[in-house]
């Protein structure tokens, strides 16, 4: 199972640019900035169709790895995937775009699908295999799509996730402390009243962050007890300087962290 994470890892480096790197925020003061979301899905194409409808661009290398303003996404075929992000410790993640009502006909006519209720500026679409999208309307936006926010739903107090978070990734609490920023991508975290279950082997396997420095940044995590469920590792030759780990959150999201996903020499 290590040496297949590892050749598919490798995969997901060699097949990134430049160009995929450039997509994400610059770091905050801990060297932390929104990656990628993970997914795993039965019919792998049409999951990937559905995010390059959406607007987000193929890698020209990878046409799995679709490339969005502040993050990317990763879609690998898995037929042991089970399971969307409703009843998920991610309930939805959410896009913004410069024009709502333009994009949904734009998405209409792709015969993309809607939940109910949608309204003006914002409304959740459905992905094959159950992913959540939330839309929301940003006139402000600089692009025409970009990357907000991961939605967890949580039994637990919502200020409790966001002080972790913080504390972890160095994530800017919210006022209210119900929410957290990272470079990228806000956290927003609702009580769930009902059972959740943890991300992996989920269609939404894992998220990622990226960060620098991420040897010393693990041992600072590990002198305060964190916990990792895969240690610090480089890629093997020749994408020598690639580096991840994985840790999940107490209430069951599981975390690629990745450093240097260009693997330069």
């Amino acid at each position: 199972m290590k040496t297949n994470l590892i050749v598919l890892l490798c995969a997901l480096v060699i097949g990134s640019s430049g160009t995929s790197y450039a997509q994400l925020a610059p770091p905050n003061e801990s060297g932390m900035t929104m990656g990628h979301l993970h997914l795993f899905a039965k019919n792998a194409d049409a999951l990937n169709k559905f995010f390059i409808t959406l607007g987000g661009k193929p890698a020209s290398i990878r046409p799995d790895l679709v490339l969005f303003p502040g993050a990317a996404i990763v879609v690998r075929e898995s037929q042991s995937a089970n399971g969307g992000t409703e009843g998920s410790a991610v309930n939805h993640v959410a896009f913004t775009v410069k024009n709502f009502k333009a994009s949904k006909s734009t998405w209409d006519a792709a015969g993309l699908q809607w939940e109910k209720d949608v309204q003006s500026n914002r409304g959740f679409l459905i992905s094959p295999e159950g992913i959540r999208v939330e839309i929301i309307e940003n006139k402000r936006l600089a692009t025409d799509i970009a990357f907000d926010h991961i939605h967890f739903f949580i039994q637990a107090n919502p200020k409790d996730a966001s002080t972790w978070y913080a504390q972890t990734f160095g994530a800017r609490q919210s006022a209210d402390k119900t929410g957290a920023e990272l470079p990228g991508v806000r956290l927003t975290f609702l009580k769930s009243n009902t059972p959740v279950v943890a991300t992996k082997g989920r269609v939404l396997d894992h998220i990622g962050f990226d960060v620098k420095n991420l040897e010393d940044y693990i041992k600072t995590l590990a002198a305060r007890g964190i916990k990792f469920d895969m240690a610090y590792q480089k890629l093997p030759k020749p994408v020598t300087t690639t580096a991840f780990a994985f840790v999940t959150d107490p209430w069951g999201t599981s975390i690629e962290l990745t450093q240097d996903l260009e693997g330069k020499k």
